[in-house]
Order: C-alpha cells, then structure tokens, then sequence
C-alpha cells in the first residue's frame, strides 16, 4: 500500500510562519542571506494549524497535497519532504503504507514501538529545555 500524506497533513517545524516570511523576504534580497534551508518553497505551502505543546514547535499542513494524498510539487518539493520518513519509518497512527514504522507488526509490538518512539519525543524535548 502507498502513502497517502500523513506526514503532509499536519507536520511540525522549528520556525512560526512570521519567521518563514522574513526569511523568505531576505531570501528574496540575497539567497546568501537565508538562515532557513528551501525556505523560499516551504513559506508559501505551509498553513499554520496550531502550536505544539512544548511551545517550541509550530504545526502546519500543506497546501500542495491534493485530496487523495497525492504531493503537487513531488519533483522541487523540499529536502524536508525528501527526507521524510527517517531511518524509523512513519509513525502516523493509521498508516498502512510499507514505510511505516509499524509494517507487519502485530497490534501489541505496534503499542510498544509507539509508545517508546513518543517517549523518546518528550526526552528529547526535555533535553534541549535544559
């Protein structure tokens, strides 16, 4: 089965859509300038839906991906896009495609694997808060 875009419908980045927008301002002046890596592709698809609960991460879904899951700009989407899912798979709850990072699993190793990659999330957050 393939992916139908839960990574494109809600997605989280270090950079508030304010932030993306100056950038993508400097970039426009002098692409040298830009701080953000493929910022003048990711400011104008991102739509912002809500802030994460850490407050250090703001949450998007993007305006390319069409209805059926299929991405509109596949071929200069960004390098975040490119590298999505890491090493670990997807781990979307709902995910049916063979990238997820719970493929084959049966229910029980799904919880367990779910369950250490969302602790492995807030440890990760609670480090760089130190």
């Amino acid at each position: 089965m393939r992916c139908v875009g839960h990574c494109c419908r809600r997605f989280a980045i270090e950079h508030s859509e304010k932030d993306l927008h100056e950038d993508l301002a400097r970039w426009r002046q002098d692409p040298g300038t830009s701080t953000i890596r493929d910022v003048e592709i990711i400011a104008p698809m991102v739509i912002p839906i809500a802030r994460s609960r850490n407050g250090l991460e703001y949450v998007y879904t993007c305006k390319n991906l069409s209805p059926g899951g299929d991405c509109g700009i596949y071929e200069t989407r960004p390098q975040m896009c490119r590298d999505f899912p890491t090493e670990q798979g997807c781990h979307f709850r709902g995910c049916k495609s063979s990238q997820s990072a719970y493929y084959g699993m049966p229910w029980w190793r799904r919880a367990v694997t779910r369950w250490k990659w969302l602790k492995s999330l807030s440890d990760s957050h609670m480090e760089t808060r130190k």
